[in-house]
């Protein structure tokens, strides 16, 4: 009958959604897992060998990533603490969009996190950064900085994405507005705020179902231009439009190497043939700035993405190539993770990586909220 025909389109409607609020929940849960992993309370976060790193991992856990128990001895390290901070300004913000607004909310988050970062490392370049917005500093007065280009702002704007995604026209120019100012309050050279705005856009992309091989020529094509529409106004945009032209340009030589430049859904990531932990510490030490893979916008969030690549859904596989290398691994393992979560929720994930981790509650609790925004955003769309 018609009236069960519409309980069971009721019903399947319920599941469609519960199974989306648990991606939402697993995109910040699997930041935090990746994150800790990664850092392992300074360990592996500066141990900068990837061999010497799976070499423990195969001591102390048989190479077996279902082994490694998160929990208070080994806690999350500042990205999480940030990527909170990103989602409580994202949910306080609430519905509608007013820049001040999504602005004033991201400065107090950040500047409040400050307080929760004994033993977590948090980068210099971040935390000077935030003592400036401290002393009044306003989001639209941050100057162009040669040497903000690291991975503090991209390990951190995942749930920006959460927040912002819906392939809509307005949806799409609110993230880059936020992705790229985020990033920008803290590090102002476009490696860094560009890194963020790519670390937010892919997480919108795993929410919207996109094939994760079309993730980088979808960037190239429909959001940099964009991006560049958003930035070019600004005074110094002949050296700001330099330093994305670079950005842009290591994505293009990226996507060319694995063969996935075209916009063919069906297109397989060509990887080489000996592609072990030495050779992806090589060619993740090959991106970077200064010789540690992942510590700038750029390199973050490439090497997250291959590593998102080459592990097809599997977890295991996933922190082996994306957290545990001789780079700046736990920002991988943050982004990575978060990017993981929003496509398979918790598939495949052992219950020691998250069972007992560090702030696993509010994690859920932030995904949960972001996802109420983000269904109340498509029900208005």
């Amino acid at each position: 009958s018609a009236v069960a025909m519409d309980i069971t389109i009721i019903a399947h409607r319920r599941e469609l959604c519960a199974h989306m609020e648990g991606r939402f929940q697993a995109c910040m849960v699997l930041c935090g897992a990746g994150d800790a992993m990664g850092y392992r309370c300074g360990r592996w976060e500066f141990m900068m060998s990837g061999p010497a790193i799976h070499e423990q991992f195969r001591e102390e856990f048989g190479g077996d990533v279902a082994k490694i128990r998160l929990g208070p001895t080994w806690p999350v390290s500042d990205d999480t603490v940030m990527s909170i901070a990103t989602a409580e300004a994202m949910n306080k913000a609430g519905e509608g969009f007013e820049m001040d607004t999504v602005m004033a909310h991201l400065v107090r988050e950040y500047i409040a996190c400050t307080e929760d970062m004994g033993g977590r490392a948090p980068g210099p370049t971040t935390m000077m950064g935030i003592a400036r917005l401290r002393r009044g500093l306003s989001w639209k007065d941050v100057e162009y900085s040669r040497t903000g280009g690291g991975c503090g702002g991209s390990m951190r704007a995942m749930p920006i994405g959460l927040r912002y995604a819906g392939a809509s026209a307005d949806q799409r120019r609110c993230l880059v507005a936020v992705g790229i100012e985020s990033g920008r309050l803290t590090h102002a050279h476009p490696t860094g705020y560009m890194g963020s705005l790519v670390s937010a856009l892919f997480t919108a992309f795993a929410v919207e179902g996109l094939p994760v091989v079309l993730w980088g020529s979808h960037f190239l094509e429909h959001v940099l231009p964009l991006c560049e529409e958003y930035l070019s106004p600004q005074p110094d945009w002949d050296i700001i439009g330099q330093g994305v032209a670079a950005f842009a340009e290591k994505w293009r030589i990226y996507l060319k190497l694995r063969g996935i430049s075209g916009s063919d859904a069906s297109q397989v990531p060509q990887f080489p043939d000996a592609y072990g932990v030495l050779e992806r510490d090589q060619y993740y030490t090959s991106l970077s700035y200064d010789g540690w893979g992942g510590a700038s916008g750029d390199d973050s969030v490439i090497i997250s993405y291959d590593a998102l690549l080459g592990s097809a859904g599997d977890w295991s596989e996933l922190v082996k190539r994306g957290v545990l290398h001789g780079g700046d691994n736990d920002s991988t393992g943050a982004i990575a993770g978060a990017w993981f979560g929003a496509i398979y929720g918790l598939a495949g994930v052992p219950k020691a990586n998250i069972e007992h981790l560090e702030k696993r509650d509010k994690l859920e609790t932030l995904g949960s909220q972001l996802y109420k925004l983000y269904q109340n955003e498509a029900k208005t769309n």
